[in-house]
């Protein structure tokens, strides 16, 4: 969402430079999602009933990701070439736009698996006890501690 609403500011703010470099912020803070967020979708679409088909499902992800970015590279000059950079900021939040309604209006087939309980070893949870109870093991680094 962060990431497509960087690319509507840019869109409605082509002649304010404030606005159109809030849109570049944006979609540079949002692309850090797009990758991690994107997988872990993919991922949703299997469970144990299809698991087989997962290695398939993402190798297919991965390599339209790949795909996508080098067709868009290549028709990306050519957009700019004849319709000027206006396009070329308008074609990927269309995509964006786009991704989000399909992405929406397929959320229901998701596969939904229950959060797993929090480990108890988990390296923060390991460091608040012992904070908490003073004993942080210094003694056990230093030789003949």
């Amino acid at each position: 969402m962060i990431h497509g609403a960087g690319h509507f500011c840019p869109a409605l703010f082509a002649t304010n430079r404030t606005g159109f470099s809030v849109g570049r912020g944006l979609i540079a803070l949002g692309s850090g999602g797009i990758k991690p967020g994107g997988a872990a979708l993919a991922g949703d679409a299997f469970d144990q009933t299809n698991t087989p088909r997962a290695n398939g499902g993402s190798d297919a992800f991965y390599w339209i990701l790949a795909f996508g970015s080098f067709v868009a590279s290549l028709l990306m000059r050519i957009f700019l070439r004849s319709d000027g950079a206006r396009v070329g900021r308008d074609i990927p939040g269309g995509r964006r736009c786009s991704a989000t309604v399909i992405r929406w209006n397929g959320r229901k087939r998701d596969v939904r698996v229950a959060p797993a309980r929090p480990d108890p070893h988990w390296f923060p949870n390991v460091a608040r006890t012992a904070f908490a109870l003073g004993r942080l093991g210094f003694a056990l680094a230093v030789p003949g501690g």
